[in-house]
């Protein structure tokens, strides 16, 4: 962590507002005769340099982020043209995109400008309130060889440059990055002093400008490459935190432990219980209950009764949402029976004090951003939260009642398995939240088949998702109409099988709470069984047709990261048509995947000529979801293995053939 301005600074700084454009930089004749890479021999275009001038500014009452985008760009093959040509700028609510420049750079010095009139903005995505705006343009005339040059301002209303993200690496090799820096002046002023915590990187350090900005660089930062399966980005590849704080260097320990308190202290006063809260706390609880049993039918209760207002199962609009009238607390939400995540996590825990449970608030981190590192002494990862019941001995169960496709003891999985700040009057506590077994985020897929002499297969089939899957898929489908998830069924059906005939689709549980879903359809699938002659060759494991490996490149850059352990249980029956019969009977293998989950396979034929076929997978057995990169070899290995025996064939062939010979 580095301090870079503190409250002595202040009259250093004379904000004069961050221009609208800076001035094109000279060209060097060597970066336009220039036809290799320099850090990349396969890349298709580097990055000469890519700035970044940060600037906060009071706009009236309203504070004000300015952020100014220069890059030049040196295009070496028809796929970096490709690439290259086109630029998407997006932005969303209280966000917008200005005063675009640009130009192309010929090898011979000439230089093409970008016309104003071609570039335009457009809607790309409506997901519930947020509203994303795209300004796209295309840079003149790109052609191999060319530099290009472009720059933007962002402004952001309302908004000043805390906990700001610099990334140094980009989706394209850098010679350069640079980000100048303005203290932010009301930040100071407040006794707060502006500080940096770089991820996977050393950058160059922050040194004053003489009109009072702050620079830091990085060079030579390859490009980032995304690979499926990989570690939160922001755990791998290079950036840095700008933030403020109040001065002080204290241990980890004192830290929390004193932030631990002073959360404490706030949240007992959220939580207090007034006495609506206690009358229906004692109509849900009986005084005999475990502190578990209390918890478990709070939660029932808080998913059955009260309303998220900014969650799609709400029915609440945005228009009604600002009309309601703020909840003052937990009574005010028991009473209202709706209100925010927040509101429900403070009744919940009001619930349960007033049955005499001593449930707290922790707060927890989130492992799909990055991974928690305690040292970094600043709560800004720790923005999850839950509520802990104690179970004895120093146990605890977390609840996340705000959720309502979560079972009990759950939480959503990326905070599920990390270190979680149990809040206390005296001395709070870090304590590990539990992991979902593989076994409870379960695939269960069953279908009952007939095969027609031409290779057509036909049937019904019901999958149902539980656990992270099943939460996964119904906050999914919660955006959604009714026609727009048969749609999507439909589509992911057809994406795997192109010959398929999908009708009958019921949807079960999606208007429940709780993590499970399910759906059934008929199908129909000329061609599934492949005639060859007088065989037919078929596939049974029906449900891993035409999927692809999941691991399908022969080396790896990043660690292998499962975000949560899953089993798959399939049941195929399949009635082979009259007078066929397996020529050949063998099953595919089962194995064990080393201590960390197994593969069973089981295949059986009954004497009315029907087809048994039974898979089970389990992964994540033990808690082990982060693998490194050296062992992916391994695993790719385990894994093909899988693909393989679930592309296992049977050939069936007439049963006169058995009579007569081949």
């Amino acid at each position: 962590m580095r301090s870079i301005a503190s409250v002595g600074c202040v009259a250093l700084f004379v904000f004069s507002g961050l221009a609208s454009a800076v001035d094109w930089e000279p060209i060097d004749p060597a970066l336009l005769s220039l036809q290799k890479p320099k850090i990349d021999p396969d890349a298709d275009a580097e990055a000469v340099f890519w700035k970044v001038w940060l600037a906060d500014k009071m706009q009236g009452d309203m504070p004000q982020t300015f952020e100014q985008h220069y890059v030049r760009l040196k295009i070496f093959t028809d796929r970096g043209v490709e690439n290259h040509t086109t630029v998407d700028l997006a932005s969303v609510r209280k966000t917008r995109i200005d005063t675009v420049r640009g130009r192309t750079i010929k090898p011979d010095g000439r230089i093409v400008e970008l016309e104003k009139a071609t570039v335009f903005e457009r809607d790309v995505v409506k997901a519930g309130d947020v509203r994303v705006r795209m300004r796209s343009f295309s840079m003149p005339n790109v052609e191999v060889g060319d530099v290009i040059e472009y720059q933007w301002r962002e402004v952001r209303d309302n908004s000043f440059a805390n906990y700001k993200r610099l990334y140094f690496q980009r989706d394209i090799p850098s010679w350069l990055i640079t980000y100048y820096v303005m203290p932010s002046q009301f930040a100071i002023q407040w006794g707060y002093t502006m500080r940096s915590q770089s991820f996977n990187c050393e950058h160059s350090g922050f040194n004053r400008e003489p009109n009072g900005y702050f620079e830091t660089h990085v060079e030579n930062v390859p490009a980032f490459r995304e690979e499926p399966y990989m570690p939160p980005e922001d755990q791998v590849r290079s950036w840095l935190l700008l933030y403020y704080a109040e001065r002080g260097d204290e241990k980890p320990e004192k830290f929390w432990n004193s932030h631990g308190k002073e959360l404490y202290s706030q949240y007992q006063k959220d939580m207090k219980p007034d006495g609506a809260v206690k009358k229906a706390a004692a109509e849900i609880m009986d005084a005999s209950d475990s502190a578990e049993a209390k918890a478990d039918k709070v939660l029932a209760f808080v998913h059955r009764e009260i309303k998220d207002i900014y969650h799609d199962r709400s029915g609440i609009s945005a228009e009604q949402r600002g009309n309601l009238k703020s909840n003052k607390g937990p009574g005010d939400t028991l009473e209202q029976k709706m209100g925010t995540a927040y509101d429900i996590m403070m009744l919940f825990g009001s619930l349960l004090q007033a049955g005499g449970v001593d449930a707290r608030i922790a707060k927890l981190p989130r492992r799909d951003d990055r991974f928690f590192d305690p040292n970094f002494l600043n709560p800004y990862f720790l923005d999850g939260m839950a509520v802990a019941v104690p179970l004895g001995d120093s146990n605890w169960k977390f609840y996340d009642p705000a959720s309502p496709y979560l079972g009990p003891g759950m939480l959503q999985w990326p905070e599920e398995g990390i270190e979680a700040l149990v809040t206390d009057s005296k001395k709070p506590a870090w304590v590990r939240t539990g992991l979902t077994e593989p076994g409870g985020t379960l695939t269960h897929r069953s279908g009952e088949f007939t095969l027609l002499p031409d290779g057509t297969l036909e049937g019904k089939v019901t999958q149902t998702y539980s656990g992270h899957l099943g939460g996964n898929l119904k906050r999914i489908y919660d955006g959604l109409s009714e026609e727009e998830r048969i749609e999507r069924i439909t589509d992911n059906l057809e994406s795997r099988l192109s010959t398929a005939e999908v009708s009958e689709i019921n949807i079960a549980h999606i208007d429940e709470t709780g993590d499970q879903l399910s759906y059934s359809y008929k199908i129909r699938v000329p061609g599934y069984a492949v005639p060859t002659g007088k065989r037919l060759f078929l596939q049974p494991g029906f449900f891993e047709r035409n999927r692809a490996a999941l691991f399908t490149t022969s080396e790896r850059r990043h660690d292998v990261y499962f975000t949560y352990g899953w089993s798959e249980k399939d049941h195929v029956t399949i009635q082979m048509p009259e007078g066929y019969e397996l020529e050949d009977a063998e099953a595919p293998q089962s194995f064990k995947l080393g201590e960390f989950g197994e593969y069973t396979v089981k295949l059986a034929k009954t004497s009315t000529g029907k087809l048994i076929y039974d898979r089970m997978f389990v992964w994540g057995t033990g808690g082990t979801l982060l693998f490194p990169a050296d062992a992916y070899p391994n695993l790719k290995g385990a894994f093909d293995a899988m693909h393989k025996q679930d592309e296992h064939m049977l050939t069936l062939r007439p049963a006169e053939s058995a009579a007569g010979g081949r």
